[in-house]
């Protein structure tokens, strides 16, 4: 009998051998990105795959298995810190979903009437650089792994649909979230912090953290907390004293790097003024549903590691937008992303607020001309910050509007007059009208300074031409010329 996909995919993890881990902790972000709070993903079960996919997963697989467990050489089975975990995965799962994504590609384009899937094959790596996501403050996030849909005819970037983080165990485990001790507590929420972030700036739902002991299924969603902020602002600021246990953030101490925007002054730091719960401008909350799945889960009529991290991007492709909690279609659902949007558009200028101030926001510095002249239409910026804004030094549009005024006038030209310092040298008619004492400087060099061309080129480059050369170089009866002249000097 010949194997299938769901074969390949439920068959047993290599044992990985963990060594002595050094202290340390994962990096802490420094822009509020929640989560706000957690949930137990309830509904990414086997029951709702074997519901939506089995028909995939049971045709042949094609070929002889490309990797099992006996191939993976014995020192990618060591673990030391974060590096190791992803080398482990790199040379286990990664090689496995690659197969599997590639040899059901024909079959879900087939079988499934939905046009995503037809874009390009998915796949799901270590992230190289390819699967980098842009922050708020323009610098790069880099998660350990990165999928995408590889569209034939683009790349080599593309948007990663579900970013991935690995982390040795002796760093995180899913069973702190619940922890009675903060300091475990603590350690698992700047965990979820950091996979947070990324699925934030990504843009998408779902995300996962791997380590040698399990993986954790991540998805997303937002909520409204305009009405429960207030009652709630103590709550909050109590709330987030229990998860940290502390007035400090951990930082990373060992040296991981897993972001190149965070501070490695030193082990501890300061919380920034950006990090609480009840922050006043963010007026979105953000919610993580987790699940996990142990690392020696295997057979059939169980969710494998390999199983869910096919399944991840599959969802993905279909719908990765983040919604409001409690929207999302079921997963049992062969057909899905028919829940309403949730508007973030708000939610992300109350974070880039929270994390540059409102006099660094770009969005709200920006002003929108039109040539109809209305100011109305401008980026609505709060009276506030308009006293505080710095003034716009030249105008952009081909058309500038007068304050206080409908009328719309043309951009100023070089040639037209304008408003100089007073204490400014008006260059340009000393140079059409040149002063006596620029004409006589020259006579005044002396023989070796005249005679030096260094000295010579930069008294006639600081003085205006004199009455005498505009002749000379003026054609006769050319009125014009010396006109023209005068006014481009």
């Amino acid at each position: 009998m010949s194997k299938t996909f769901l074969d390949y995919l439920t068959q047993p993890n290599p044992e990985p051998k963990v060594h002595k881990q050094g202290k340390g902790y994962s990096t802490a972000t420094q822009a509020d990105y929640g989560p706000d709070r957690y949930d137990i993903w309830e509904d990414i079960t086997w029951d709702n795959l074997k519901a939506t996919f089995e028909h995939i997963l049971e045709k042949p697989l094609g070929k002889p298995f490309v990797r099992s467990a006996k191939d993976i050489p014995l020192e990618k089975l060591d673990i030391f810190e974060e590096d190791s975990v992803t080398q482990l995965a790199v040379a286990w799962n990664e090689p496995v979903l690659r197969h599997v994504f590639e040899g059901t590609y024909k079959a879900i384009c087939e079988e499934i009437p939905q046009e995503a899937f037809r874009r390009g094959i998915i796949c799901l790596e270590k992230n190289t650089g390819r699967g980098h996501v842009k922050g708020v403050n323009g610098k790069n996030q880099m998660p350990d792994w990165c999928a995408y849909q590889r569209k034939p005819g683009q790349g080599p970037y593309f948007p990663n649909i579900v970013p991935g983080d690995s982390k040795p165990a002796g760093k995180w485990k899913s069973e702190w979230i619940d922890s009675k001790t903060h300091s475990l507590r603590r350690k698992a929420h700047h965990v979820m912090v950091q996979i947070t972030k990324y699925m934030w700036e990504a843009r998408t739902r779902y995300g996962f953290i791997l380590s040698e002991e399990e993986l954790v299924l991540v998805r997303l969603s937002a909520y409204p907390r305009e009405d429960q902020f207030v009652q709630t602002r103590n709550e909050g600021v109590k709330q987030r004293g229990q998860i940290l246990g502390s007035d400090r953030f951990f930082q990373n101490e060992d040296g991981d790097g897993d972001d190149d925007d965070t501070d490695e002054a030193d082990g501890w730091s300061n919380p920034p003024s950006n990090a609480s719960y009840a922050g006043d401008t963010r007026k979105t909350g953000l919610q993580v549903e987790y699940s996990c799945i142990p690392w020696v889960a295997s057979g059939h009529d169980v969710l494998t590691m390999n199983l869910a991290l096919w399944w991840l991007p599959i969802l993905a492709v279909q719908e990765n937008s983040i919604k409001q909690s409690g929207t999302y279609t079921s997963l049992g659902e062969i057909i899905r992303g028919t829940s309403p949007v949730f508007e973030l558009e708000q939610t992300e200028r109350d974070m880039q607020d929270r994390f540059y101030g409102e006099e660094g926001h770009r969005h709200k510095r920006k002003v929108h001309e039109e040539e109809e002249g209305n100011d109305d239409i401008a980026s609505p910026v709060p009276p506030s910050t308009d006293k505080r804004r710095r003034p716009s030094l030249r105008s952009r549009s081909s058309l500038r509007v007068k304050q206080g005024s409908d009328k719309i006038t043309s951009p100023i030209s070089p040639t037209k007059d304008r408003r100089r310092h007073p204490n400014r040298r008006d260059r340009s008619s000393t140079r059409a009208h040149p002063s006596v004492t620029n004409l006589t400087s020259q006579d005044q060099l002396s023989r070796s300074a005249r005679s030096s061309p260094h000295i010579f080129q930069q008294s006639k480059k600081r003085r205006g031409p004199t009455t005498e050369e505009l002749e000379h170089e003026r054609p006769p009866g050319d009125e014009k010329y010396f006109t023209s002249f005068q006014s481009n000097v």
